[in-house]
């Protein structure tokens, strides 16, 4: 009885201890995520203050460099001004998106970029250290043109704070790669130096904000810890990830990995459109739709209001088609030519077209249009890579509801139709024949 009074005392007490170390141990990742908080709080509220003077002392600096005729000496010391203040900048906006992120406000504007030139230009901030410390800094890509659909501030930042890293920690006369692979549904960029490496034990906290693992006796360089924390952050919210393969001594590799595509964002991700998208698997070059014969002044089939896409590049159309394809019946056409004759055929109550197309272009169709009685009341838009004011106001003048510079914002897009449109069906006489609900904007993606 002694005994089994005594082993039950025993596990009370073992049950008590990791009970106790339980709590203890929550208390404390309570207590750290409160701290860590309050740290980014402060952060960020001293951002929004730094912001106004930095861009005050970056902007006369930079309007002094380029007017300006300098001493070797003066322009030496501004440009270090320049580069410094651009460095503060960086951080400042770091935290401002931790914040962001923490508060589910962080917006995604993906636009498909060609990858290869985009690594390119980051690397080029990094060729005056790579020199000045003797590290061989080179781009190891098998292909040599690839197409990701990314957010490009975002990913520019994930690229610089893992170059910034490496270059932080490797000694002079190392070297410094960058690599690009691809398989079938992953594209992977990989930034690989030959630092001092992370042990093993310190790899697990390494992705923590304000952490700072490297040996400041190794290294006299300032580091504000949360740069490897926030590209994580921006990988994760590409919906992919970021892995490491380090040993103490011989360096370290980070690898960020992007699934191709753009079916795997969010539903309100802004996708910003131009000509330069490149075929993908999702986009097929299927043959142009085709619909029958609509009798006059009937509702086509799907019941809701026609719109025609006029545009030569088809990848691009295919992406405005799945744009719309939920409110619209769609029609396609490849020219001004083509498109003028599916208006005439269709009586589309909205067309979208690009300007610049063979055969007839865009200014040429809409001058038709207008001048066909029974066509003449189209909403007509037209999308152009021509950003000058003279462009804009003879497409106006000549008749278009809205003139849209490429790249644009697919959300801009669908809100300038939705209110145009409605605003065609509040007014006496509107010739819009059937009364399909838009969506209100607090139900638009």
């Amino acid at each position: 009885m002694i005994l089994y009074v005594l082993g039950l005392l025993a596990i009370i007490q073992i049950t008590v201890y990791i009970l106790f170390r339980f709590y203890r141990l929550k208390n404390e990742v309570t207590i750290e995520q409160k701290v860590s908080d309050l740290k980014l709080r402060f952060f960020t509220n001293i951002s929004h203050e730094l912001r106004t003077p930095l861009t005050l002392i970056t902007g006369p600096v930079e309007h002094i460099l380029r007017h300006a005729s300098l001493e070797t000496e003066v322009r030496d010391q501004l440009l270090l001004v320049e580069k410094n203040t651009s460095r503060m900048l960086r951080l400042v906006n770091q935290i401002l998106d931790f914040r962001k992120i923490q508060n589910k406000k962080m917006k995604m504007q993906v636009r498909q970029i060609d990858l290869i030139p985009f690594i390119r230009h980051i690397m080029e901030n990094f060729y005056g250290v790579a020199n000045q410390q003797e590290i061989e800094f080179l781009l190891d890509s098998e292909p040599t043109a690839l197409y990701l659909w990314a957010d490009p501030d975002k990913l520019e930042k994930i690229l610089f704070n893992l170059l910034s890293n490496a270059f932080k920690y490797t000694l002079k006369g190392k070297q410094i790669k960058v690599s690009v692979t691809e398989n079938d549904s992953e594209i992977q960029i990989s930034v690989q130096d030959q630092g001092v490496g992370i042990s093993e034990n310190k790899q697990k906290s390494l992705f923590v904000r304000f952490e700072n693992l490297a040996d400041t006796h190794l290294f006299n360089q300032p580091t504000s810890g949360i740069g490897l924390s926030l590209a994580k952050e921006l990988v994760e919210i590409h919906k992919g990830e970021i892995t490491l393969r380090s040993k103490p001594g011989t360096g370290s590799t980070f690898t960020v990995i992007l699934p191709k595509g753009k079916a795997h964002f969010d539903e309100d991700t802004e996708f910003i459109l131009s000509d330069s998208i490149h075929p993908t698997e999702e986009a097929p070059d299927t043959p142009l739709t085709t619909f029958p014969q609509a009798e006059e002044g009937s509702v086509n089939a799907t019941g809701k209001e026609t719109m025609l896409l006029v545009e030569d590049n088809t990848e691009l159309r295919f992406f405005l088609k799945t744009v719309f394809i939920k409110h619209f019946h769609i029609l396609e056409a490849g020219n001004g030519k083509e498109g003028l004759e599916k208006a005439r055929e269709f009586n589309p109550e909205i067309i979208i077209s690009d300007v610049m197309m063979p055969e007839m272009d865009g200014i040429q169709m809409m001058k038709e249009i207008r001048a066909d009685i029974n066509i003449s009341h189209t909403c007509i838009i037209l999308l152009t890579a021509k950003s000058n004011i003279e462009s804009k106001i003879e497409g106006m003048e000549l008749g278009a509801d809205d003139y849209i510079t490429k790249p644009f914002s697919a959300a801009y897009l669908k809100a300038r139709i939705f209110n145009l449109l409605e605003q065609r069906k509040k007014t006496p006489g509107s010739l819009l024949r059937h009364p399909y609900q838009y969506p209100t904007r607090a139900e638009r993606p």
